[in-house]
């Protein structure tokens, strides 16, 4: 893979992805859903229903397992009508689903049974992603719900950037002052409007993200870039320039700064992560 360029977003990456036609055998392909192992269900649907505002689909005792499908009723009638939600939404054609998987008696072990994908060395799966619309007052509500906030907005340092010590270990991910590897200045800004928190149904961590234990995590943005960074341009040191769509203010590489990027042609995102930790 090609070393990308330091702290610049590339919409499309280098334009190496092939071309998708018309008659390609993935049109109609889409992401459903994520599927969660969870121990204890009462407090992950409280956490997932109440705090975060997703309702149930539907619920399906297998026998040795319950299976628990919860979405966002996107219509009037369907946040009035809940039952019609459930009733009306076709699985297989609604994306951005959440899968909670109980499997009978793993309620009965300790906290931590389950790996979640970033407990080192099981390292894999990182994170599931929300919108949100006013993230201070979303965040504040969690906290007054008793959700426990590992990261707040406005921290910034190496230790909460979810590199594990257990990486820096491997000699992977590490910083060598000077160079590229060192985390960039706009990242930096752009992470110090994000904040951790944590799934009540498992433990409270303490210290860094960096060496921290299981768990489910959260990353709140503040604001970010539109997602798909279609209205902005960025220039490199060089004359080489990155394109984008959008025709906005271009930005100097070195002096990368948030408040230059047009904006009017359409919203940034604010969005909720939640972390498998």
């Amino acid at each position: 893979m090609p070393r990308f360029p330091h702290g610049i977003p590339l919409p499309n990456g280098l334009n190496t992805d092939p071309p998708l036609p018309a008659d390609a055998p993935t049109i109609g392909f889409k992401l459903n859903h994520l599927c969660l192992r969870v121990r204890d269900p009462e407090k992950s649907l409280h956490f997932y229903i109440n705090l975060m505002g997703m309702r149930t689909v539907f619920v399906t005792n297998t026998g040795p397992m319950t299976v628990y499908f919860l979405g966002y009723p996107s219509t009037d009638q369907h946040r009035e009508n809940l039952d019609k939600f459930g009733k009306e939404t076709s699985i297989p054609d609604t994306v951005g689903l959440l899968e909670l998987f109980h499997i009978h008696g793993s309620e009965k072990q300790p906290e931590g049974f389950y790996s979640s994908g970033n407990t080192p060395p099981n390292l894999g799966f990182c994170h599931l992603g929300f919108s949100v619309p006013d993230l201070p007052r979303t965040l504040e509500r969690l906290k007054v719900n008793g959700v426990p906030v590992i990261k707040d907005i406005g921290v910034s340092t190496r230790q909460s950037i979810p590199i594990t010590a257990w990486e820096n270990e491997q000699g992977i991910g590490i910083e060598v002052e000077g160079t590229d590897s060192e985390i960039h200045p706009v990242f930096k800004q752009i992470f110090a409007n994000f904040a951790y928190v944590q799934d009540p149904d498992d433990p409270v961590l303490s210290g860094g993200v960096a060496d921290v234990g299981d768990g489910c995590f959260g990353v709140l943005m503040r604001w970010y870039l539109e997602q798909n960074f279609g209205h902005m341009s960025i220039e490199h040191t060089s004359n080489d320039q990155v394109a984008t769509p959008g025709g906005c203010d271009k930005v100097e590489r070195q002096s990368f700064d948030f408040r230059t990027i047009d904006t009017t042609h359409g919203p940034t995102v604010p969005s909720l992560e939640l972390l498998r930790r």
